[in-house]
């Protein structure tokens, strides 16, 4: 009988040490996640101690976030779980969601809808996003950090924005909903800018910039490591990082000292490119082929065109200001303010840049008859907007009117790279040609949107 007892003693004590070795690896995984979506949760990322001797540097920066579905076959998996149909083109895309959308739909919501039309609840890119955070060169981690925080940036706004439609109007609202995205996210970017302030690699210093410059995160105690002053020295023949440490240095009046604002002037006037990382998808690994098709592509399309309509312009209050009224008496100030001028008519001008210019070129008291040719080139894009605005509030009453607006944005967000190698302004001129309407009617449009404001 004792035997007996004892034996049954000694199976369920070998039952009780598995069912606890069990739980230990259960606890184990679930330590090692990666980063957490959920809100409440606390950040995977901890900040890198300044002081960290530069040995242990290298292995934070290439170990900085440590994220789930590592593997291409969870790639896989998750894709097989999507519920959307596949799509093989443009028009097989354009013509399901045509037939799904609502006449009643802004410019906005037929463009958020068709976000949602592309991605299908398909997590698959944003796993692969994950997996190049892990296994990627520094530069595509940083890419694939950006792209995560504009996907979570996305999900969170639509949740909150499907509960309060006027969020944006209410302002308790939209502060909570800055807060709610800055926690969501801050992982994310705390992973990005323990990289870039370690490794000296003007590109990944610019996308941390970048980031810390949204508004969810611009309080961020984190990117206070960051800064326009640094980022300037790291990339000295970048006019963008020159054009930030202008908006962010003090102008003094002008019978102060003006050096420092001076030697920033000077550098954005020398400029050999300007590169504000809108898009950072140019910097991913190619896809793998399991999203290496027309509707993987399209979806990172999508996210990368998303991530730089959140990306804020550069400010260019102070230039216009240091470049007007008595500054412009010093012959070295007006001399700094001419070649600044000019930097904004470079080949990848942003639209408002040209603007700019204009407005500089005034305090500038260069000739007028010689400006109009700049004058009408803003006014012909302006003009387009507008023409272009109409045409599609029109559009969306019906199927064949969606269905051509479903193709002029899907088009929109696979030249997202075109827009940031030619340059906006350009890129914006050549669609206006193609849109049907004559260069003078255009002009018109624009200058009289122009007198009315």
């Amino acid at each position: 009988m004792r035997q007996h007892q004892s034996k049954y003693k000694r199976v369920w004590l070998l039952i009780a040490v598995g069912v606890f070795i069990v739980l230990l690896v259960i606890l184990s995984l679930w330590q090692i996640r990666g980063v957490e979506l959920d809100g409440g949760s606390q950040a995977a990322v901890q900040k890198t101690n300044v002081s960290t001797l530069p040995v242990v540097v290298e292995q934070r920066a290439q170990s900085s976030v440590q994220v789930h579905g590592s593997n291409t076959e969870a790639t896989n998996e998750a894709r097989s779980k999507s519920t959307q149909a596949k799509f093989n083109n443009a028009d097989e895309l354009c013509k399901d969601f045509a037939a799904k959308s609502s006449p009643k739909w802004t410019e906005d919501q037929f463009a958020e809808a068709l976000r949602d039309h592309v991605q299908g609840g398909d997590p698959a890119l944003e796993e692969w996003l994950r997996s190049v955070t892990n296994t990627g060169t520094a530069r595509q981690k940083g890419a694939a950090l950006s792209l995560l925080i504009a996907s979570i940036d996305r999900a969170t706004r639509k949740e909150v924005y499907s509960r309060t439609p006027n969020c944006d109007q209410l302002k308790e609202c939209s502060a909570s909903l800055e807060a709610v995205v800055g926690q969501k996210t801050s992982p994310y970017a705390y992973a990005l800018v323990n990289t870039a302030i370690y490794l000296p690699d003007p590109a990944l210093y610019g996308m941390a910039h970048n980031i810390c410059k949204q508004s969810s995160l611009s309080s961020d105690t984190i990117c206070e490591r960051v800064g326009s002053l640094q980022w300037m020295q790291l990339d000295p023949d970048n006019g963008a990082a020159a054009l930030y440490a202008l908006g962010e240095l003090k102008l003094a009046p002008s019978d102060q000292d003006q050096t420092a604002f001076e030697n920033a002037l000077y550098r954005f006037g020398q400029a050999k490119k300007f590169d504000v990382y809108f898009d950072v998808g140019r910097e991913l690994p190619n896809l793998p082929s399991s999203l290496d098709d027309y509707r993987g592509r399209t979806e990172l399309d999508s996210l990368r065109a998303y991530f730089g309509d959140i990306s804020p312009l550069p400010p260019h209050r102070n230039i216009i200001r240091a470049c007007s009224g008595d500054y412009l008496k010093n012959a070295n100030r007006r001399s700094l303010c001419e070649k600044v001028a000019n930097q904004y008519l470079r080949e990848n001008a942003f639209l408002i840049d040209r603007g700019i210019f204009l407005k500089l070129a005034a305090n500038l008291n260069w000739d007028k008859s010689s400006l109009q040719k700049y004058a009408d080139e803003v006014d012909e894009v302006h003009g387009y907007y507008r023409a272009k605005s109409e045409q599609q509030k029109r559009q969306y009453q019906d199927a064949s009117g969606r269905l051509a607006a479903c193709h002029r944005a899907l088009k929109w967000n696979a030249d997202i790279s075109l827009y940031a190698a030619k340059g906006e302004f350009k890129q914006l001129q050549q669609d206006a040609k193609e849109f049907g309407m004559s260069r003078d009617e255009m002009i018109n449009i624009g200058r009289r949107s122009r007198v009315s404001r």
